[in-house]
Order: structure tokens, then C-alpha cells, then sequence
């Protein structure tokens, strides 16, 4: 039994320290390209607000995913929000996207300059 609880520790560290290297996103003039557990790019164009967050404040319901302190990884329900796929690499620097087709929170290096340079 010991053991196996030291197995999921393990286990669990392993794809915090993976997921946590391969996340990150790059950005041109015309959007943001979230890489690692999304791989996605999000037009500046398509999105309809973005805005700092705190994940406290939000009371969400994991569907899929993964969350250790400070990373949380997969598609999240939130009673104010519906439906956010999460990519997050720090939670004190939190930014919620809304687009037509979708919801997204990831956690930019500077959440302030982000959200001014996708224009909101």
C-alpha cells in the first residue's frame, strides 16, 4: 500500500515536471500559440475579452485534467465561465480568454502586457 501511494507521488511529480517544460506559448502580431498540453493558436481578432483572474475566486469542477500547486492542466467547469480548457503554469499570473468557439486560461509571463497587447 505504501508503495503504491509513493508510485502516484511519483508519477504525479513526473508529469508536473514534463507538462511544466513543455507548456509555453509564443506570440506574433496577430496571436498567441499555446504549446504543450493545448496546442493551440488563439487570433487576437477572435477574442472577445481577456482578463487577470484568480482561480479562488472562480470555484471550478475539474472534468479532465491535472492540478498541483501552482499548475493546473486540462477542461474545467466553472459556474461563472461554463467550459475553459486550462493551461496554466502559475496560477498567480491567471488570464481568462473568451472566444466564439471557446473559453481558455492560461498564465502569460506578464498577464498585464498581454491583455493590453491583445487589446482589452
Amino acid at each position: 500500500m505504501l508503495l503504491a501511494i509513493i508510485l502516484v507521488i511519483l508519477i504525479a511529480i513526473a508529469l508536473v515536471l514534463l507538462l511544466g517544460k513543455r507548456q509555453r506559448y509564443t506570440y506574433d502580431d496577430d496571436g498567441i500559440v499555446i504549446h504543450g498540453s493545448v496546442n493551440k493558436k488563439i487570433f487576437y481578432r477572435d477574442m472577445l475579452e481577456a482578463r487577470k483572474i484568480s482561480w479562488d475566486s472562480l470555484g471550478p469542477t475539474m472534468k479532465f485534467g491535472l492540478r498541483m500547486p501552482g499548475t493546473l492542466y486540462g477542461s474545467f467547469h466553472f459556474h461563472e465561465l461554463g467550459e475553459v480548457v486550462v493551461s496554466v503554469n502559475d496560477d498567480r499570473k491567471m488570464v481568462f480568454i473568451r472566444t466564439r468557439d471557446a473559453h481558455y486560461i492560461i498564465s502569460p509571463e506578464d498577464p498585464a502586457a498581454f491583455i493590453k497587447h491583445a487589446g482589452h
